[in-house]
């Protein structure tokens, strides 16, 4: 087999050094789309936001951890609902009475009406082929620490009236909501309640990661974010915010995972349930822009890249004046290899570096033949008083040429919407391609696209995660049946499709469910 993408051109320095940070958090929402979840102007909104940074059992993230919880209070400010309450827990929880006394204090007060927004930055864990509620994240304060699993993290936070939106910052994270992972068998995540919505970093067969720098200056000053805060961060931006995709000045929760599913590369993020456009994140209004940036709106060509065309050409906005360097991040051997980055400096690649402006570049990354297949990060940073700001991030995959490709799809034997279920799929690919994924009815017919040409991502297995939750193209619900799917992987010149077995939609009237 040919190994992934090999080295292209001379290694540099890097801003990153390779951790494995685990974020978790759970933000699960049951399937009960017909509940409203979060309105324009409904109810009181609060956030309570916990880092862990220090540990007893488990290497450490500093400043990490603790500079997510900064930078996403800062950025929640921005929000024009204006929350009651932002509470800030570094280093502080180490029980589970620690946090339900955390969970009490920030959400004092809420009622059905309100949304309590619950963030954690920490390692997550989760043993590779366990049940879902084995899954874990870890509690600590530097002295002493406690692992607590989805179904403990579930009952502190059913204490809390009202909507929860959970978001999960660490390795693993997928496993809360029974999402990314490379089996069909496990069943479904603890969070299937109609009053959770459940964001994650990671799959549940995936680590997170964050970046990790000494000033140049002092080595003992440490500075670091992980690569999913920093992305998330970018979106809760005053005026207009490149994720509220239809310019209404909300950005729901569905623009968020597709603005993070274009922006933030380390991992692949989760969500659930899959149709959250009802559950407003963020509402723009007036404020200053965030903190250290100086870069909006990267976009590329094109994803993906060969040797015929081995060229990232993309454009971006520098809104301020900062010199941006570019990181090429290849993944070899299964992991990101943050020891080994290709630095370019602007000033190498274009006259208008380091000014204002709408900019245009092309970047060449040596090295791949035609054999050449794998993944490549081009990260964007600036330096802000001595110290590195990731600016912005983006996936690249590389294909080979031509080439055979071994194709097979697994599927869960039924699922039940009425209980908050959706239906988990695994692709297997033995390289990276483009993916087409549809769901078909017994007659054949699709009756919904989960994914058109779509690049894959890099999984901790060989192939793609994807889910669908009943639902037909216009949102209604399918009728109880007999489904399969339909995958069509290009891959160069070559072309392959492998249909699914047979499974099973179940589905029960809503009215007739009762709600926890």
């Amino acid at each position: 087999m040919v190994p992934p993408v090999p080295r292209f051109g001379p290694a540099a320095r890097a801003f990153s050094r390779r951790f494995s940070k685990a974020a978790l958090f759970s933000l699960t929402a049951a399937f009960f789309l017909f509940l409203p979840f979060l309105a324009r102007s409904e109810g009181v909104v609060r956030a309570l936001l916990v880092s862990c940074d220090r540990f007893v059992n488990y290497a450490s993230t500093s400043p990490a951890a603790a500079e997510n919880v900064r930078m996403l209070s800062a950025a929640l400010e921005n929000d024009a609902r204006g929350y009651a309450l932002i509470q800030q827990e570094i280093d502080s929880l180490s029980r589970p009475e620690d946090l339900e006394r955390a969970l009490r204090q920030a959400f004092e007060g809420a009622d059905s009406g309100d949304i309590s927004l619950f963030y954690i930055s920490t390692h997550g864990l989760y043993p590779q082929g366990a049940p879902l509620d084995a899954c874990s994240l870890v509690l600590s304060d530097g002295e002493n620490e406690t692992q607590v699993t989805a179904p403990v993290l579930k009952e502190l936070l059913d204490a809390v009236p009202g909507k929860k939106l959970l978001i999960l910052d660490l390795c693993h994270s997928g496993a809360f909501i029974g999402k990314g992972m490379n089996r069909t068998d496990l069943g479904y995540g603890v969070f299937a309640d109609p009053t959770y919505r459940v964001l994650c970093s990671s799959g549940g067969s995936e680590e997170s990661w964050y970046w990790h720098s000494e000033d140049d200056d002092d080595p003992g000053i440490q500075h670091g974010a992980s690569y999913f805060a920093s992305v998330l961060s970018r979106l809760f931006s005053p005026g207009l915010s490149p994720a509220d995709d239809n310019r209404d000045g909300l950005v729901t929760l569905n623009e968020a995972y597709r603005f993070l599913c274009g922006h933030y590369s380390a991992s692949t993020p989760q969500l659930y349930p899959l149709e959250c456009e009802d559950t407003v994140l963020f509402e723009s209004g007036a404020g200053p822009a965030p903190e250290g940036e100086a870069v909006r709106l990267l976009q590329l060509e094109t994803s993906v890249i060969t040797s015929r065309s081995p060229y990232l050409r993309f454009s971006f906005l520098q809104t301020k004046n900062a010199t941006v360097y570019y990181q090429l991040i290849y993944r070899t051997e299964g992991a990101w290899d943050f020891q080994n980055v290709q630095m370019i400096s602007d000033w190498d690649v274009s006259t208008d570096a380091g000014t204002p402006g709408l900019k245009e570049r092309s970047l060449t990354v040596n090295g791949i033949t035609e054999e050449s297949y794998g993944y490549v990060m081009l990260a964007m940073i600036t330096r802000d008083s001595g110290h590195p700001v990731l600016q912005a991030s983006a996936l690249i995959c590389v294909q080979p040429e031509d080439g055979s490709l071994s194709l097979f799809c697994q599927v869960s034997p039924f699922f039940d919407t009425a209980a908050g279920q959706e239906e988990s799929i695994v692709i297997r690919h033995d390289r990276p391609c483009s993916l087409s994924v549809a769901v078909l009815d017994e007659d054949g017919e699709a009756v919904r696209h989960l994914s058109f040409r779509a690049p894959s991502r890099p999984q901790s297995f060989q192939g793609s995660t994807f889910a669908w939750d009943g639902r037909d193209a216009s949102g209604e619900r399918c009728p109880p049946g007999l489904y399969q799917v339909r995958v069509t992987a290009y891959c160069g010149s070559t072309v392959r499709s492998a249909l699914s077995p047979w499974f099973e939609l179940r589905t029960q009237d809503p009215a007739e469910t009762p709600v926890p």
